[in-house]
């Protein structure tokens, strides 16, 4: 049944992209070996020829790219570039290493995962986290390096990687993956709300969150 419902209406496009897709991968794979190279430049590199290589020609692959989604892409890397260069993001960190400093030695790291994890997953469920995670690293490290505090780095870091990763799939917005799939609905004419997302997206968020704050205070107490 999937067979015949996705069938591959063309061959011939097909193995001229499928090599370049996996060219893609894999310049994006050895990016640290390529050099200066902006990893951005790849799938520019990548469409190109295959805009080259399509009989089509420019017009039609215009047509079909996700403009829409482009723009919200680009008005969101202007927001969070706005909100960073306010030092919104350094605030919310050191208000976060302010707190944890704060917690009496014996109960410190338990709870600094808890704040951490739960933190980083309500901030990256309404904004972009890789702002948040790179105004995150030097806080943590601080609070790793600093004899006030003492913390161990590694517990730390995978508190910030998963409450980073888990708080993508609270909303819409919080994951690009998110945000493509709903442009794609919203083509096909079946458009997914805010809201709608949200009352699945939120319970699933803050249930993975949960149990990987339980597996920190477990694994590292």
């Amino acid at each position: 049944k999937l067979s015949r419902r996705y069938a591959i209406r063309d061959p011939h496009m097909l193995s001229r992209a499928g090599p370049v897709l996996c060219a893609v991968l894999a310049l994006f794979c050895a990016g640290p070996l390529i050099g200066d190279v902006e990893m951005a430049w790849v799938p520019l590199w990548g469409a190109a020829l295959l805009v080259a290589l399509h009989p089509a020609g420019l017009d039609v692959a215009l047509e079909r790219v996700e403009w829409p989604t482009l723009l919200f892409f680009g008005c969101l890397s202007v927001f969070m570039r706005g909100i960073e260069w306010l030092g919104l993001v350094r605030l919310l960190g050191d208000t976060i290493a302010g707190v944890i400093a704060a917690l009496p030695a014996h109960i410190r790291l338990r709870v600094s995962l808890v704040v951490i994890v739960t933190a980083s997953a309500v901030v990256s469920a309404f904004v972009d986290n890789v702002p948040f995670t790179a105004a995150m690293i030097p806080i943590v490290q601080q609070l790793a390096d600093s004899p006030a505090t003492a913390l161990p780095l590694e517990p730390l870091v995978t508190a910030l990687a998963l409450g980073t990763c888990l708080g993508g799939n609270g909303t819409i917005v919080a994951a690009s993956a998110n945000v493509v799939a709903a442009g794609v609905m919203q083509a096909l004419g079946k458009p997914i709300s805010f809201m709608a997302f949200a009352r699945m997206g939120v319970p699933v968020c803050a249930i993975t969150v949960a149990t990987s704050a339980v597996y920190l205070v477990l694994r590292y107490h």
